[in-house]
């Protein structure tokens, strides 16, 4: 007894601290008291209770077992020993069913059979061991047997809904459909939208002729599922049979919606009367123009499509429906009808088409589609332009991803050739200088390849003097030979026909700058300024070109500090103005007197690029202004990498379609010291590229990976 009671003590301290050593102190207790005593009803009760606890019912059971060989009225032990019997029988039931769904996968029916057999045995009143074999049998096609299972299984549960189904699907299957109908019937009674008793339901009504009954259950099961094809096809069907054109074609459009292919619902259009069709599709489209005229582009739409429910190949609504999506910016839309009227436009209609779907691939990113209708597109508009620019840029864009084959360039080679040969149109030679700048003739080398750029964009200005592109482009290919006295004269000439040309303003203040021309880059930044003063870009260069003038003056210091108050000065006056903020903000990074800004400017430079931000949400240059600090925190050991990969993808979020954001994304990617992700960089360098193709900037990173990577060919192509 003294051993039992001290057992019972460390099994109480034990499981009260949690303490396992003191359990295993009391369980050897209690297992001396019954070498002591091997009938003591008590010590065996008491650990038979801690195995209990511990989980161990086999060594429980046994002791329980002994308990009531001992006394077979202890109340205690009875509930212990029939609540363990359940937990041992229920673990071995669910051990069968498992081994039992085993077998039916591997399709070993028989051997499933029999296991579930004996969880029944073990458990008759298994519900789920009833309802799979139940199942079981109808896969074997033993249907009265797997009517008695699932009648036992009912029986148990009958709040389970897939009982019914299953039921309903044997009764069926031994023509019963009345029977499967009492168990559909029960099961909706219960639940009033399980799809698959509607739609069941409704298959007997209708296999009956019972017409109005069936279609209450499909239109119901409609309501539940409304994208599932079946009932929907079956209304289709039974508003056809009962001469309900209108209503049949309604759900057979839908039909059509959800599948495409689908042979009844093409059977039933392609059988309407033609004359009936035709004055539909003539109504819908006044329908459509009416909308158009009101400003009703969604219902303009509605009726578009409405007419290619009745003709899948009307090239009219297919252009219009892509006109009208891409004016609501949807561009997946478009392409689709733009593509599906290309191949209906045999004779060339709609002109426009192929240069509608090459703007679209190319806002897509889809180059070699680009390429293919813009070629398309230069065939019919031989003399516009912009087609053979877009054209160009597209090809080369496609080369750098090696989406192009040597004979497909070779091919475009002597075509431009040919046609500068045989003609005079500016178009031509200005397609030819831009293949060859761009340096897609690999059969000429580099210093050819520049002299004949030189020789095409003359040819251009004889053909159509005054041509700023060809300019442009001509200044372009001078810079590439160190002719900067032409470039200048160039970019002055386009300036005097375009006085507010961004593009020039910015290429004369980078020339004055490499030549240390000062305050006459000074001066075009200024005019910049005045074209687009929200730009961070000229606000940045004014300030680093006034620091960059006062390198050798003497009292550099004093300047600097002058220059950086007169900046403050304008921002405590315009303390809402987004780009006053925005400058204070570079100029504290900038102007200090220090090879790097101190803690302090960094924390300044921050607030007022934050409070630039708070200004003008969308306006980009603040987050990259912000970017700039933690780069250069960064460098100083702070480890800014992610703050400014992070603020800079907040940037892209503001504008996808930006090139800018691109490659501040890919600068801070390649900026990234703690982790390699050149790769990351690349990818958004050309995404840069490939919304402006001209991004000089986002060239040279590209060229510059390209040659860490020991990729000589593309970096050089990068560079040129």
């Amino acid at each position: 007894v003294a051993r039992t009671e001290l057992g019972c003590i460390y099994l109480n301290m034990g499981n009260s601290y949690n303490d396992s050593s003191m359990v295993e102190s009391g369980i050897n207790e209690l297992k001396t008291a019954i070498k002591l005593d091997p009938q003591s009803v008590n010590a065996h009760f008491e650990l038979g209770k801690a195995y209990n606890d511990l989980g161990k019912v086999d060594d429980a059971l046994k002791e329980f077992t002994r308990v009531l060989e001992l006394d077979p009225l202890h109340f205690h032990g009875k509930e212990y020993y029939n609540a363990l019997v359940n937990v041992k029988v229920s673990s071995q039931a669910n051990d069968g069913i498992k081994q039992a769904r085993i077998f039916s996968e591997r399709g070993m029916f028989k051997n499933a059979v029999l296991e579930y057999e004996n969880v029944i045995e073990l458990q008759p009143a298994n519900q789920v061991a009833w309802y799979e074999l139940g199942n079981l049998h109808y896969t074997m096609e033993n249907y009265t047997q797997a009517l008695e299972a699932l009648i036992k299984a009912k029986e148990i549960d009958p709040e389970q809904t897939e009982i019914y189904i299953a039921l309903a699907q044997n009764y069926m299957k031994i023509d019963q459909p009345d029977e499967a109908s009492i168990e559909l019937q029960e099961l909706l009674g219960m639940t009033p939208d399980h799809f698959s008793g509607l739609y069941m339901l409704g298959r007997i009504f209708q296999d009956k002729g019972w017409a109005d009954e069936a279609i209450e259950k499909y239109e119901a099961a409609y309501q539940v599922v409304p994208t599932d094809l079946e009932p929907i096809l079956q209304l289709g069907i039974l508003y056809r049979e009962k001469n309900d054109f209108e209503t049949a074609k309604g759900w057979f459009q839908k039909v059509i919606e959800i599948d495409a292919g689908n042979m009844v619902a093409s059977d039933f259009f392609a059988n309407l009367s033609a004359s009936q069709r035709s004055q539909e599709i003539d109504e819908a489209f006044a329908k459509a123009s009416e909308a158009e005229k009101e400003g009703d582009i969604d219902t303009a739409i509605m009726h578009y499509d409405s007419i290619i429910d009745l003709d899948n190949h009307n090239l009219d609504a297919r252009f219009k429906l892509g006109s009208l999506y891409e004016s609501k910016n949807m561009f997946d839309e478009a392409t689709f009808e733009y593509e599906q009227a290309m191949e209906l436009d045999k004779n060339a209609r709609y002109k426009e088409l192929p240069l509608r779907l090459g703007n679209l691939h190319i806002r897509k990113g889809k180059i070699v589609e680009a390429v293919d209708a813009l070629t398309i597109a230069k065939s019919y508009f031989p003399t516009n332009v912009d087609v053979r620019i877009e054209l160009i840029s597209q090809l080369k864009f496609k080369a750098l991803n090696n989406f192009s084959s040597t004979e497909e360039l070779q091919e475009f080679n002597q075509s431009i050739r040919s046609a500068v040969e045989n003609g005079q149109n500016y178009c031509d030679w200005l397609e030819l200088g831009l293949f060859v700048s761009k340096g897609l003739d690999a059969e000429i080398d580099e210093e050819t390849a520049i002299t004949q750029s030189i020789e095409s964009f003359q040819k251009v200005l004889e053909l159509d003097p005054g041509n700023i592109f060809a300019m442009t482009e001509l200044a372009k290919v001078y810079h590439r030979r160190n002719m900067l006295a032409d470039v200048e004269s160039i970019y002055k000439q386009i300036l005097d026909k375009d006085p507010e040309s961004a593009y020039v303003h910015k290429k004369l203040a980078d020339l004055y700058q490499s030549q240390l021309r000062f305050e006459e880059a000074l001066s075009e930044l200024r005019q910049l300024l005045e074209i687009e003063p929200m730009s961070g870009d000229y606000h940045m260069k004014i300030i680093d070109i006034s620091k960059e003038m006062l390198a050798k003056v003497q009292d550099r210091d004093r300047q600097l500090v002058t220059l950086l108050k007169d900046y403050l000065a304008r921002a405590e006056a315009n303390p809402k103005d987004t780009m006053a903020n925005f400058s204070l903000g570079y100029a504290y990074i900038t102007l200090g007197s220090g090879f790097t800004p101190t803690e302090e400017e960094q924390q300044k430079a921050v607030y007022y690029f934050k409070l630039a931000n708070s200004c003008d949400p969308n306006n980009l240059w603040p987050y990259w202004g912000l970017k700039i600090v933690y780069s250069k925190q960064s460098i100083s050991g702070k480890h800014m990498y992610e703050e400014a990969i992070a603020i800079c993808r907040k940037a892209l979020k503001v504008d996808e379609n930006s090139p800018r954001a691109h490659y501040e994304l890919g600068e801070a990617y390649n900026e990234n010291y703690e982790i390699n992700m050149k790769n990351e960089a690349m990818q958004e360098y050309r995404k840069a590229i490939q919304l402006d193709p001209n991004y000089v900037e986002a060239h040279f990173r590209l060229a510059s990976i390209y040659r860490v990577k020991n990729m000589y060919d593309r970096a050089s192509e990068e560079y040129n």
